[in-house]
């Protein structure tokens, strides 16, 4: 796990951290951010179970810091962070994790994971290259049912619970694995716009694989702008 360093604002992407009273570096890192992550996605599920609706950003940074759910996330990141970094963090520290989590990305990601009967989901499907797979598309349809499934796990021969989206796709009932399940919510891209996203993705690195050859001389003087190239300088 990385460390970098930062400031009182959360900034990670800056090359000298804020100073410690100490006159060290301010420094935060993955691990304890983790652990302010799974506090916030915590009270998030308490504020939502409370309200009897989703939380607002604003909600929720109103107890950033004070909910319970924060004060054992909060001991958590000092203990890995002491671990990581044979020191004990300073309360600057916490406040610069606390302002770098996101709490619109925890919020969306509880309200993706929030899936009922009715709801839409979306899921990739996948396909088999010989020694690896790759997403084939993007597969969308409203869940029917949430049921469990008898599965045994094919390394230890034990069985196991698992639960599961049903929907039909093309006419035929299918279990959608819940961990790669991700609920449709307003303004998302339709699917269609995301596999043509896919596509050209694909396609563009097709190209480039196969089709791709070294400029040449005279090409670059016939193109100049395309290869980046101040004739000016020549």
């Amino acid at each position: 796990m990385g460390y970098w360093s930062t400031s009182l604002t959360g900034a990670s992407l800056q090359q000298f951290g804020d100073l410690n009273p100490d006159g060290s570096e301010m420094l935060w890192g993955d691990a304890p951010a983790d652990r302010l992550d799974d506090g916030i996605e915590k009270l998030i599920l308490r504020l939502q179970a409370d309200l009897g609706r989703s939380p607002t950003v604003g909600e929720v940074d109103a107890e950033k810091a004070t909910a319970p759910e924060m004060i054992e996330a909060i001991a958590k990141a000092r203990k890995v962070f002491a671990e990581d970094i044979e020191r004990e963090a300073t309360d600057g520290e916490i406040a610069a994790g606390l302002a770098f989590s996101d709490t619109g990305i925890s919020l969306e990601s509880v309200m993706r994971r929030d899936i009922v009967v009715g709801d839409t989901i979306r899921w990739a499907v996948m396909r088999d290259c010989g020694f690896f797979t790759e997403i084939d598309n993007t597969a969308e349809a409203v869940v029917e049912s949430i049921e469990e499934r008898d599965r045994i796990n094919t390394w230890t021969g034990n069985a196991y619970t698992h639960v599961v989206y049903v929907v039909t796709v093309d006419g035929v009932a299918t279990d959608v694995d819940r961990a790669y399940a991700s609920k449709v919510l307003p303004g998302d891209r339709t699917v269609e716009e995301e596999n043509t996203a896919r596509d050209r993705r694909r396609k563009a690195d097709e190209w480039l694989q196969t089709d791709y050859t070294p400029p040449t001389e005279d090409s670059q003087l016939q193109f100049p702008l395309l290869y980046n190239r101040n004739l000016d300088k020549d």
